[in-house]
This record gives structure tokens, C-alpha cells and sequence, in this order.
């Protein structure tokens, strides 16, 4: 992660989630990485969260960065 946590916190007025793991600093995310992510949602609480997505069809984990559907819409 590009900044400290103890300057984004008081940054950002916000505070850790209970049990947030500790995660290597990044300078860029990628898939199936983690990151703090502080939402619209709950604006004073950092969570981690894992960048990408897993289809719904997928049997396990698959974060995804690129998606596409293919077929019709109406199928």
C-alpha cells in the first residue's frame, strides 16, 4: 500500500473493522489481491476487501479482472 495506516486513519477519520488482517503494502492491486477499502456506505470503517469477481457458475474462486457476456440476453 502507497501510505501508512497511521496516516490514512486519522486522514480519512476512519477506523479499523474488527479483525482487519494486516496486508503487505501495494502500489498496484491486482487480482485476488486485498486492499483497504473504505465505502460510501459505512465512510469511518476500513475494510479489506479482494479485487475481482468469480461468476456465478464457477465451482471455486476465480477473481476475475475482465468479464464479458456472450449468448443472448433473452436466454
Amino acid at each position: 500500500m502507497a501510505s501508512d495506516l497511521q496516516r490514512i486513519v486519522p486522514r480519512f477519520n476512519a477506523k479499523l473493522g474488527t479483525s482487519i488482517p494486516e496486508i503487505p503494502k501495494l502500489y498496484a492491486v491486482s487480482e485476488g489481491d486485498g486492499s483497504y477499502v473504505i465505502t460510501s456506505g459505512d465512510p469511518h470503517l476500513m475494510q479489506v476487501f479482494k479485487f475481482g469477481m468469480t461468476p456465478f457458475c464457477a465451482d471455486k474462486p476465480l477473481n476475475l479482472i475482465n468479464a464479458s457476456a456472450e449468448g443472448d440476453k433473452n436466454s
